[in-house]
Formats: C-alpha cells, structure tokens, sequence
C-alpha cells in the first residue's frame, strides 16, 4: 500500500495541472490515463524516467482505478505503453544448496532462525521477501499435506494472488516448511512475532541475512529465489 501510495501521488499532481484540475477520482476517464501514460512515455524517450518506475507508475494506476471502480474499465498496459524492461538475466544466480545450507548454520550461530527459516523459503518455494515473512505455515502444511502442492498467498507482490502460484511440495519443501513452523511460536502462523510490525521483522531478522548470503557467495535473496525457477 506504502508503494502504491507513493506512486499514485504521481499521478495525482499531474491531474493538478490539467485545465481544468482533477480533484475527484470519479472523474477520471480512460482518456485521462491513455494521456498521463503518454507523459510517462515521453519521459521515458527523453531520458528523463527509467522504463521500470514508469512502468510501476502506471501499474499503481491501474491498481488504484481497479479497486475504486470495482472494475478494469481503466486499465492500461505498462509494457504496451512505455516499453519493456531492459533488464534481462545474463548470468546464472548460483545459489546451490549447499550455500543455502551454510547461510543457515551462520544464521542459527546468531540465534536468527526465522532468518534462516526466510532463506530456506526462498529458495525452496521461490518466494519474494514478504512472502516469506507472512507466510500462513500453517495453511501452507494442510494444503502440503492434503494436495502435495502449496499456495503462495500472503504478501505476494501488489496483493494479487495467482492460481498459477501453486508449488509442488517435494523433500526440500517440505524440509523448509518443517523448519519455519519449528521457528514460530506456538501461538504464531507465520514468521513475524505477534508483537513486533513487519518492517521491524525485516529489519531483525531478514535483512542480516543479505550479509550472510554475500558471505557464502549469494548475491542477495532474489538469487535464491531465481534458482528456484
């Protein structure tokens, strides 16, 4: 919500400057978003604005549109519109088991099992960072144990959830979920404590494990999580 918020504050002082003004998220029409997305697109072929942050600034517009009108009746394509990302994987993240393995007995020799239960979600279920953290364990377990695949749900990027988003649960699955629940307090269901916010998590647990990963030779989680693919 923080990203989409900030995002659409964009979008917002552009429709400030319109003649007249548009102050009212009613009035906004298709047309209004097919001209703010032109803007981006001339600030992109300017070289003014990077092809990802204008594509995340019309993401956020089709976000914020669909939740108010309940519809996708203002909808734009960001790929369409201001182009593809540029960035494309070249080289191989490298993130073995065995590295995995070691950024855990590290973790564990500081006392941060629900980092090192982070890492092991990563790369096992290819989960992002908030995904990891909120994870539902224990739903994830029924769902191992009745269907032999998991849904990823909680904190999945934009708040959207995918059916394609069902992963098989073989032996490291289930080796990492059996890890995270021991981590967890018995009244928990997912990694952050009750008592703490979800950025104060990150901050205790999971962004240390940044450092760890760069010790046994992992660039950073996102590498965990394209090995997993």
């Amino acid at each position: 919500r923080f990203s989409h918020h900030s995002r659409f504050e964009h979008c917002l002082k552009w429709l400030s400057k319109l003649d007249p003004p548009i102050r009212d998220l009613r009035k906004i029409t298709l047309a209004h978003a097919i001209e703010y997305t032109e803007t981006l697109a001339n600030s992109v072929l300017s070289g003014d604005m990077e092809v990802s942050y204008a594509q995340n600034l019309i993401s956020t517009v089709n976000v914020v549109m669909r939740a108010v009108r309940k519809d996708k009746a203002i909808w734009i394509s960001p790929a369409a519109t201001v182009g593809n990302r540029s960035y494309i994987r070249t080289d191989l993240p490298m993130a073995t088991w065995d590295k995995v393995i070691e950024a855990v007995r590290l973790a564990e020799a500081e006392n941060n099992y629900r980092g090192a239960a982070m890492v092991l979600l990563w790369r096992a279920f290819g989960m992002r960072f908030r995904e990891a953290a909120l994870a539902d364990l224990h739903r994830m377990k029924w769902e191992a144990d009745t269907y032999g695949a998991v849904n990823i749900l909680e904190g999945t990027k934009g708040g959207f959830k995918s059916e394609l988003r069902w992963i098989p649960v073989e032996s490291v699955q289930w080796q990492a979920l059996d890890y995270a629940l021991h981590a967890i307090s018995s009244s928990g269901t997912c990694l952050i404590d009750t008592n703490i916010s979800l950025k104060e998590f990150l901050n205790r647990h999971a962004n240390p494990m940044r450092t760890i990963l760069k010790q046994v030779g992992v660039n950073c989680p996102k590498d965990l999580r394209a090995e997993a693919f």
